[in-house]
């Protein structure tokens, strides 16, 4: 407490007490002597600051109870309040809205694990976290380059991510409550590399299948020795002479232009007619 303030203080208990009069030497109460300075206004701040370096254990934890259910400050742990390193990192809920949505992410995060649900360690859930995000940054790297390097034009205008900017940066938008990104946005464009992730798995397996089909149908000794016969205009292979020979120069003919280069290109056409069509059907 200032000087002034205690001086304030004193001339208004002056007031309580009886003194005598010079005059007539009878007790009458002194006046209450005007504050020689003007009460000084105190800071909101300042007085708590001072109210709790006086204050008890149990006194500073009512504080901290009344200021959290003002939404000032988040709801204190069970196990104490947190550590001032991680309450200026991480912005607790506070709002019952606030703590139900944290509730029901933490229940859906157990059901997706197919768990019976538990008590979850906050170090390990950030530590899962950024290993997560580690791992789909990566994902989403390599897919939409692979996607633009190998996908017909037409549809890369038609089926292409929103991530227009890095997606470390956006996810990081998203986890400072970013106006810009919401969670349906991040939701929508993490299915979307999702869905090109499975096209690719399921188009590895198809497309393998149709390039396969199409080399034999090609490349076969009957299929080459029967389009001999057709070029023949024969009835019967058995009346085509020199089969052996025709068939053997017509597969010279049809494999002088192929190279890795060409045979890349056939399997990369397949790839991207499977994945396509796969991609179309889930539009």
């Amino acid at each position: 407490m200032s000087e002034s303030q205690k001086r304030d203080l004193l001339d208004r208990l002056a007031g309580c007490f009886p003194v005598y009069s010079e005059t007539g030497g009878s007790a009458v109460a002194a006046p209450v002597a005007a504050s020689s300075s003007p009460q000084a206004k105190v800071d909101p701040l300042d007085a708590l600051m001072e109210e709790w370096s006086r204050a008890g254990q149990e006194r500073r934890d009512q504080i901290t109870r009344t200021l959290a259910s003002a939404g000032i400050v988040p709801v204190p742990a069970a196990g104490g309040a947190l550590a001032l390193e991680i309450a200026e990192r991480v912005t607790m809920p506070v709002r019952p809205e606030q703590i139900d949505d944290f509730v029901r992410g933490l229940d859906q995060l157990w059901k997706e694990l197919g768990g019976e649900g538990g008590t979850a360690d906050f170090n390990r859930l950030f530590k899962l976290l950024g290993m997560l995000a580690a791992a789909m940054r990566d994902l989403h790297k390599f897919l939409w380059e692979f996607w633009r390097q190998s996908a017909p034009r037409e549809l890369q205008a038609n089926y292409a991510s929103g991530f227009h900017e890095p997606f470390e940066r956006m996810v990081a938008g998203y986890l400072r409550s970013d106006e810009q990104c919401s969670s349906r946005d991040l939701a929508v464009e993490i299915e979307k590399t999702k869905r090109l992730m499975l096209g690719v798995c399921v188009a590895v397996r198809k497309g393998a299948e149709e390039f396969g089909r199409s080399h034999y149908q090609t490349f076969a000794p009957e299929n080459i020795e029967n389009a001999v016969v057709i070029e023949e205009t024969a009835t019967d292979r058995a009346k085509v002479r020199d089969l052996g020979r025709k068939a053997w120069e017509k597969y010279s003919t049809l494999s002088k232009h192929m190279t890795p280069d060409s045979i890349d290109q056939e399997f990369q056409r397949a790839f991207a007619g499977v994945m396509t069509a796969w991609l179309r059907s889930r539009s």
